[in-house]
Order: structure tokens, then sequence, then C-alpha cells
């Protein structure tokens, strides 16, 4: 009986010297002195596998995830076109080579995965895609006839390749690179020192309204991420219900003198009380559907034009959105945003309150009808049915704090006047005797009846009166 026990005391001792040593050569790769984190991710395998058509590039492969698939050896050829302009000056063209070879090591450890490339390959394939990223935003910038890279491939799905979170490269490499080629190339002299002037176009091309063209690219770790510092404006701007504003959400008591940060403070760490969390101390996890709303509030749904920023807003019944067109493109690019929040902390993550705000409001295909009539929702897909679907299921990805989300007051002040007896008794009225001119009319006959037998039974009692008691 002891030997086994022996046996099984040695077997534990050396899995545990080997859980050790995996776990020293954890620390080992993890130095506390790098200021160089983590920042460009891949969906987890579940979510890559059901949703590989809005993960997975189309046309171009950028950076060392898809880096060799060929599936795009294509787009290989094409992306060496930038090249012919800058071939003859083979000497610069070395230096070039070796400045991006110089912080390899630095790109490296923005992947959350180990990049299987030697330092050569990495330095290749990062000069290669950087360049013809910078030839791609030149070329939007000018006429066709003169692009630094050819654009007879879809403009459009290129686009939307740029932005998928797997399909990314540091930004300070495009940026190193785009500087040199500035300084170094006498035909890109002319070029803005700004490197945000050629990235305007791009992302003006993909964004569904107006944005903050003063984001400063030093916050931004890779394309998609400088897109979504663009998506809601500036993030450090306070708004006014008076405006002008980027975004306004909240049922204020005064607009006048009430102001409010969209940077808000939350509660750091939730998950420190899950429990409570779940409940959200009565915070709403969602709110009915448009048509539920509109049917049984009387809630009215408008269109809020805006030349900068996106715009949110309910106030006595009426809920103020801006458009928002639904594309195969928008539908990626959404996706990808809302995968990048996954990596930011819950009080950070405003395209997924946005997105589970869409999603609580659009339930069926009548949903999506009703605000295509309010010129809220553009639908680009086949039907209504597939933008439902679409915003079911991107509202299943979203993870959010529901009791210090970006849109917490808008979701109280929906439920409770969803909730209150008096605006269901207004909007039963309305719908029942209000709700079309026929209506109105009977309504109105009705009650220029109903009149006329009041003055009829007062003449009659005038009359019986006087019968009675004549006048003397």
């Amino acid at each position: 009986m002891e030997r086994p026990q022996k046996i099984l005391s040695a077997r534990s001792s050396s899995i545990i010297a080997s859980l050790m040593q995996q776990i020293e050569n954890l620390d080992a790769t993890e130095t506390p002195s790098d200021s160089v984190k983590a920042q460009i991710f891949r969906f987890p395998l579940h979510v890559a596998r059901r949703r590989a058509a809005d993960i997975r590039p189309r046309v171009v492969s950028i950076g060392p995830f898809y880096h060799g698939n060929p599936d795009f050896e294509g787009m290989e050829i094409k992306k060496l076109e930038f090249f012919k302009r800058i071939k003859d000056d083979v000497r610069r063209l070395s230096n070039l080579f070796r400045e991006v070879r110089s912080f390899v090591d630095k790109a490296r450890k923005c992947y959350s995965e180990p990049i299987d490339l030697d330092d050569h390959a990495s330095a290749q394939m990062l000069l290669i895609d950087s360049c013809f990223i910078i030839g791609f935003l030149i070329s939007l910038s000018i006429e066709m006839e003169d692009c630094l890279v050819s654009l007879d491939w879809s403009i459009k799905e290129i686009g939307s390749d740029l932005l998928l979170l797997e399909n990314q490269i540091p930004l300070f490499v495009v940026r190193q690179v785009y500087d040199i080629l500035r300084t170094s190339w006498g035909e890109y002299r002319d070029l803005p020192r700004d490197f945000t002037q050629i990235l305007g176009p791009f992302i003006c091309m993909n964004m569904p309204w107006g944005f903050d063209h003063e984001v400063p690219l030093d916050k931004a770790n890779h394309l998609l991420h400088y897109y979504w510092l663009c998506f809601f404006a500036n993030p450090n701007e306070k708004c006014s219900r008076q405006g002008p504003f980027p975004l306004s959400y909240v049922n204020l008591p005064n607009p006048v003198e009430t102001t409010i940060s969209i940077n808000k403070t939350f509660p750091q760490d939730p998950r420190a009380n899950w429990a409570e969390n779940l409940t959200a101390f009565g915070a709403p996890r969602n709110i009915p559907s448009v048509t539920e709303l509109s049917r049984v509030a009387g809630v009215v749904f408008k269109k809020k034009l805006h030349k900068r920023g996106f715009v949110m807003r309910f106030r006595n019944g009426i809920m103020e959105m801006s458009s928002l067109k639904i594309d195969e493109s928008r539908k990626i690019i959404l996706t990808n945003l809302v995968g990048f929040e996954k990596s930011l902390k819950l009080s950070e993550r405003k395209v997924s309150s946005y997105m589970s705000l869409l999603d609580s409001l659009i339930n069926t295909e009548e949903d999506v009808a009703l605000l295509q009539k309010y010129g809220i929702i553009f639908n680009g897909l086949i039907n209504n049915s597939k933008a439902a679907e679409f915003f079911n299921a991107i509202g299943n990805m979203c993870t959010i704090n529901y009791r210090g989300h970006l849109f917490e007051s808008l979701f109280k002040d929906v439920t409770e006047y969803y909730n209150s007896t008096w605006n269901r008794r207004i909007a039963s009225l309305h719908r029942n005797y209000f709700s079309n001119p026929w209506a109105v009319i009977s309504v109105v006959a009705a009650g220029f009846l109903l009149l006329l037998s009041v003055i009829q039974t007062i003449f009659t009692g005038f009359q019986t009166y006087y019968a009675i008691h004549p006048h003397k």
C-alpha cells in the first residue's frame, strides 16, 4: 500500500515541478520594464467560426495573422506596386528597411500572439504592408490616374479589410514609414506633414456621421483603434442639450445649466460585486422595441441631423437619433468595433452600449421598417429581416455594465415613460381615435352630433320650462 502512495507522491511532485517551470518561463517572457502592451488581438475561436464572414479579410491581408495565406497571394503582388516609384534608389530603400527592422521587437509586443516569422521576414511584412496602407490612403485623396496604388480592386472592400481587428499592424510603424518617405524621397515631400490629413478621407469613407478631425493619433494603436476614437467624436468633450455637441443622451431637468461628459467615471471593477451587477440596482437591461414603444406608449422617433458627431436623445416621448446606414461593409466594421472593445474596460465600451441599445429597439423586421420610415435606418441588406437578425446577433456579442453604460440614463427614462399609465392611455386614445384621417373625421362628426344633441336638449328643456311657467 505504501509503494503506490510513494509512486503517486512522486508523480505529483513531478507535475508540480513541471507546472512551476512553465510559470517561470511565462514570467521570463514578461519583462516588467516593458512599456508596450498587447494591442492587437484575435477573436475567440468560437466567435471566429460563427462570424468568419465579418472577421476574415476578403481582399488583402495586413499583419501576421493572415500572412502567407494562399487566398491573398494575388494581392501580395499588388502591394508591390507602391515600390515602383522608389525602386531606383536602392540605398534609401535599404535605409528604410533597416529603420523598420530596428523596431520589429517593439512591433512584436503589440500582438497578443507570437509572430511566427523571423526578424527579417517580420520587417519585410511590416514595410510592405505599411507602404500599401500609405499608398491606399494617398490614392483616396488624389486623382485616380495618379494613384500610387492601382485601385481597380474594390475600394470599399479594401477599406473594410483595413478596419478588421485581426488585420492590423501597429500605427506607429505606418507613421514612421510615412515620415521617412516624406523626408527622404523628393516626390513625396509635398505630402502633408500631419498624417491625419491623408487618414481623414479614409475615416470619412467609412464613418456613418461627422466626426472630430482633432482626435490625436498618439492615442491610437492601430487603424481600427483610431476609427473607434473618431466614432463618437471627441471622447473628452463635454455635451450639452443646447448644442452644438457630438453626443447627448440623457433626460436632463435643466437643459441650460446641466452638462454631462460622455467620458463618465463608472465603477472600475464591476466584477467585484457580480450579484449586484446582475440586478444593476434597478437599471433596466433592455427597453421595449420600436414598434412596442410607438404602439403602447406613443413614443415618436425622429432623425436628428447633426454635422458633427452622433446624437441620441429622449425627451417628452420623443426619441431623436442619428441616422445609420447598414450594409455589408458597415456590418463588418461594427462587428470588429465590438470585438475590439472586448480589450477595454466595461466603462469604455461605447459602441457595445450603442449596439445593445439598437438590439433592444430592433427585434423584428417591423421595427426596421418603422425606423426606415422615420429615416433613422437605411437598410442596404437583402431585406429587413436580415437587418433585424444582424442587430440581434451583434447585441448578443456585447458585454456592458448595465448600471453604468453610455445609455443608462436613456434606458431609465424610456422605461419610466413606457410604464406610465397616463402615457399609455394617451397613446391608446390616439391609436383608436386619431390614427388616420377617417378616424379623425368620425370623431369630429360624433362630437358635432353630440354637441347638437346637447343643444337640442337644452332648447327642449327651455321650451318645457316656459310651457309650464309661462312668461308674464
